[in-house]
């Protein structure tokens, strides 16, 4: 076993252990847990432009909090309105930006971070509320979505390791192969 992959196993386990755990028996740690990771991708997301062009990263970061919070506590209807009341505001936001570069890249990174993160992130709560027949249905089948994912990277970083010699976008991640895209689905089936 690789260096890199014991690494990885070292976090991956005991982390997976306490978020398994936190699913089904304290919702208050899940939604701790799902909001830190979903703003810590999202702030994640936004550095990696930091150079090039700059978003309404602040903004979107407290307006994501807000979202977030907001579907973890099941108010639904004020989720579609917010959204909408958010992406206006950076458009707002770009009319008094002083500097007024790249306006809109500035805008379509920023929404583009709160769709790609904070909105499918949020799918972690509507899973988690999921109660059609078991009293563990929803957190079953987050439990079954986050296990599957980890696995499935898992399982990807193992045969890219191992057996990846054909590179699959260097351009935009190059120690990714087709080999490890591969060993990543058959680890999600």
């Amino acid at each position: 076993m690789g260096a890199g992959l014991k690494k990885r196993l070292k976090i991956a386990l005991p982390t997976t252990a306490v978020v398994s755990a936190a699913i089904f028996y304290s919702p208050i740690l899940a939604y701790s847990i799902g909001m830190i990771i979903i703003l810590r991708s999202l702030w994640e997301f936004y550095n990696l432009y930091k150079g090039e062009t700059l978003s309404f990263s602040r903004w979107a970061l407290l307006f994501s909090a807000l979202y977030l919070y907001l579907a973890a506590n099941q108010y639904t209807l004020a989720l579609t309105p917010l959204a909408i009341t958010g992406i206006l505001g950076v458009f707002i936001l770009q009319t008094f930006d002083k500097k007024n570069e790249k306006g809109m890249a500035k805008i379509a990174l920023t929404v583009m971070g709160f769709m790609y993160i904070t909105y499918l992130g949020s799918y972690f709560f509507h899973i988690y509320h999921l109660k059609p027949a078991a009293k563990y249905w929803g957190p079953g089948l987050l439990f079954l979505t986050v296990f599957t994912c980890k696995f499935s990277d898992a399982c990807a970083y193992f045969a890219g390791s191992r057996l990846g010699r054909h590179k699959l976008i260097p351009r935009i991640s190059p120690n990714k192969s087709w080999e490890g895209l591969i060993g990543g689905f058959v680890g999600a089936i």
